[in-house]
């Protein structure tokens, strides 16, 4: 722990509390298993901490997402029944 702390101090690592957290992680899930688990938890902390509603900015995101879809094909079936009458038209 002594070296952790010394390493903090001269800002060349995360202290002796940052060994606590990790060192367990690592043990358990390795490195790449660390990262996502600290990443996970940056990303809650950050949610919360902003109080960033989730749940509803997903939800617009997919209504718009339909919305867009929608319009893009009732764009997409205009168009065609244009063309129809124009072939209709010419025959």
């Amino acid at each position: 722990m002594k070296q952790f702390f010394e390493l903090g101090a001269n800002g060349a690592g995360g202290g002796a509390i940052g060994a606590i957290v990790t060192i367990p992680l690592i043990n358990l899930f390795e490195k790449v298993g660390t990262i996502i688990i600290a990443s996970g938890g940056i990303i809650a902390l950050t949610v919360s901490m902003f109080g960033i509603d989730l749940v509803n900015r997903i939800s617009d995101f997919i209504d718009g997402t339909e919305e867009r879809k929608s319009a893009k094909k009732s764009k997409s079936n205009s168009n065609t029944k244009k063309q129809n009458q124009r072939t209709m038209r010419t025959k």
